[in-house]
C-alpha cells in the first residue's frame, strides 16, 4: 500500500489496507440485513479493518428502519438516508464522500455478492490502484445474457473499455477518486468511473469473483425507464469522451505514481 508523508514523499505501507463498503439499497427489506451481516462476517474472518456505509436510497418499505437497527448493533455501520431515489451512482458517490478507509467498493443491498471475495485481492493495492472483478459463475437467464452482451459491446465501442466486466463491484483506492467528476448518477456510473480512472493512467488488475443469485425481489435495471436512462447516460458519457481533456494529473499517493517513479529512477 502507498501513501504520502508530510514532505510529499511516497512511502510503502506494510499493513493490509482498510476498506469502506458502500451498500446502496432501494426497497431491499428482505435482503439488506443478510447482505450487511455477511459483509461484517467476512471482515471478521479476513481480519480486515472496515466499515459499512448503508445508503437507503429513498426506500418506501422497511429498509431504512432495518438499517438504523443494524447501525445500533455495530459501530462499523453508518447509514445515509435519501428522501427520494437518487440512483446507484449517486448513492455510491455519497458513500465515497463519507468513507474513511483506504479502499472503497460497492456491495449491493440485494445480497448477490460474496463479501469474502472482496478481501482476497486487497494485497494487489501494493501494485495497482483499481481491482476490477469479473464473475466466473454468474447464473443468468438467456435474456439477461443477451442484454449483458449488448451492454458490454456498447461499453467497449463507446468508451474503449477493454475489461471483462464493466459493471462489477470494482475496488478503488479512495484517494484517486477525489477529483473525478461523474455525469451519470444511475447504473452507468461504474463504466464511466472505470473509463475516467483508467484513461487517466491508473494501473488496474482484473480478478475472478464468485457471485450468488438474488434471494428476493427483482433488479430494476431491466425496466424500460432504466434502459432509457442508460441510453441517455451513455450518450452524455460518449460526448464527454470526445471533447474532454485526456491528460490529467495523477494522485501522488497512488501505486501508479510510485511504480513510475521507481522505473524513472532506474532509467536515470
Amino acid at each position: 500500500m502507498f501513501t504520502s508523508n508530510k514532505k510529499g514523499k511516497v512511502v510503502v505501507l506494510t499493513h493490509s489496507p482498510s476498506i469502506s463498503i458502500v451498500v446502496p439499497a432501494l426497497n431491499e427489506e428482505d435482503n439488506i440485513k443478510a447482505a450487511v451481516n455477511s459483509a461484517l462476517l467476512a471482515l471478521d474472518d479476513a481480519n480486515v479493518k472496515g466499515e459499512i456505509i448503508i445508503i437507503n436510497d429513498g426506500s418506501t418499505d422497511n429498509t431504512g428502519r432495518i438499517a438504523e437497527e443494524m447501525k445500533q448493533s455495530d459501530k462499523r455501520i453508518s447509514v445515509i438516508h435519501h428522501s427520494t431515489p437518487m440512483g446507484m451512482g449517486y448513492s455510491f458517490w455519497d458513500g465515497v464522500s463519507k468513507a474513511n478507509n483506504e479502499v472503497v467498493t460497492i456491495f449491493g443491498g440485494d445480497n448477490e455478492g460474496v463479501p469474502s471475495e472482496y478481501f482476497l485481492y486487497l494485497h494487489l493495492f501494493k501494485y495497482v490502484d483499481i481491482v476490477v472483478p469479473f464473475f466466473t459463475n454468474a447464473q443468468r437467464s438467456a435474456l439477461r445474457v443477451v442484454i449483458s452482451k449488448v451492454y458490454s459491446i456498447a461499453v467497449k465501442i463507446l468508451l474503449g473499455l477493454k475489461v471483462h466486466h464493466s459493471t462489477s463491484p470494482v475496488l478503488y483506492r479512495r484517494s484517486i477518486l477525489n477529483d473525478i467528476n461523474l455525469r451519470s448518477h444511475g447504473f452507468c456510473y461504474q463504466p464511466e468511473l472505470l473509463f475516467k480512472t483508467i484513461r487517466r493512467g491508473y494501473l488496474y488488475a482484473e480478478v475472478p469473483f464468485f457471485t450468488l443469485s438474488r434471494v428476493s425481489g427483482k433488479s430494476s435495471i431491466f425496466r424500460l425507464k432504466s434502459i432509457l436512462n442508460i441510453v441517455y447516460d451513455f450518450s452524455i458519457i460518449f460526448l464527454d469522451r470526445l471533447f474532454s481533456k485526456k491528460q490529467e494529473e495523477l494522485d501522488p499517493s497512488s501505486a501508479t505514481v510510485c511504480r513510475r517513479k521507481k522505473v524513472e529512477k532506474l532509467l536515470g
